[in-house]
């Protein structure tokens, strides 16, 4: 299994950590990244925009559509996400039985 995490989403996890539970916590989270990070693209960004302008009847933020283009790119189809945004877009939950 390949694990890819892009450049929004470790803002987006760096900044709940320290708000939630403050900057050591999100300190240490940063330090311990075993992940490579994947570069959100200027292509990427305008694809992103497209998604947006696209979907208007969808809630999606700006670094959903940023990952949306992301995994587009690199031909990823399965996420592994906390809400719907994934699967309204047609992406593959990674379920919890492949947490076993």
């Amino acid at each position: 299994m390949m694990v890819v995490i892009t450049n929004f989403i470790v803002a987006e996890c760096h900044a709940l950590l320290f708000s939630r539970s403050g900057p050591e916590i999100a300190r240490s989270w940063l330090k311990g990244l075993c992940w490579p990070v994947e570069r959100v693209t200027e292509e990427n960004e305008q694809r992103a925009q497209e998604i947006i302008f696209t979907h208007v009847d969808k809630t999606f933020s700006y670094t959903d559509v940023t990952t949306f283009a992301v995994m587009e790119r690199l031909g990823i189809s399965t996420v592994l996400a906390f809400d719907q945004h994934f699967s309204q877009y047609d992406f593959v939950p990674y379920g919890t039985n492949h947490f076993r």
